[in-house]
């Protein structure tokens, strides 16, 4: 959405978000440091639009269905069977 985020680092938002640069990461469980990281994005306009744009710039580099769709391919490519006929070429 070309926002930046401020969340807790929990689950894979740490795999995701780029502290600092798409957005901030927090310790789960620390409101303090949570609110002034929104505090912070709420008061530099500058600093969300360029934060924003480098979220949105990796997420359509990373997980964008073309990034997404070749990831797989590599992976499928790698497989000990890999170019061999399926049985339904056969």
């Amino acid at each position: 959405m070309g926002l930046p985020v401020a969340s807790t680092d929990v689950g894979a938002v740490g795999a995701v978000l780029v502290n600092g640069e798409t957005g901030y990461l927090v310790p789960p469980g620390d409101a303090e440091s949570l609110s002034r990281a929104m505090v912070d994005l709420a008061s530099d306009p500058e600093q969300r639009v360029r934060m924003g744009r480098n979220g949105r710039r990796i997420a359509v580099r990373d997980f964008s269905n073309e990034a997404m769709f070749a990831e797989l391919d590599g992976i499928y490519s790698r497989r000990p069977d890999a170019g061999r006929p399926s049985i339904h070429q056969q």
